[in-house]
């Protein structure tokens, strides 16, 4: 399986002026939001793990609403909600 965390990491290691752009910090994400979609499983969810541990605060949105707020608390997401990304206003509402 593809650790994405790692491959984060080893990507910004090799940024020239990473350093000096908060890249080469611990946590380049500090303080950021991010809206994860399809976060309950697969890519999704070891893309918000990936966000998390780079310090972002992350909502996961799924149609299997049960398994976002599981993915949410194994990987430490602020929240998580049911989420169908076809209809329009869930959709805004979720991202507001």
């Amino acid at each position: 399986m593809l650790d994405i965390t790692a491959a984060v990491g080893a990507v910004v290691g090799k940024v020239p002026g990473a350093a000096t752009l908060g890249l080469g910090s611990r946590k380049p994400l500090q303080g950021r939001v991010a809206a994860v979609t399809g976060g309950a499983a697969g890519i999704g969810r070891a893309t918000a793990a990936a966000l998390v541990e780079q310090g972002a605060v992350v909502v996961i949105g799924d149609v299997d609403g049960a398994g976002a707020q599981r993915a949410a608390h194994e990987v430490g997401a602020a929240m998580a909600q049911r989420l169908d990304v076809t209809d329009r206003a869930g959709f805004t509402t979720f991202l507001d």
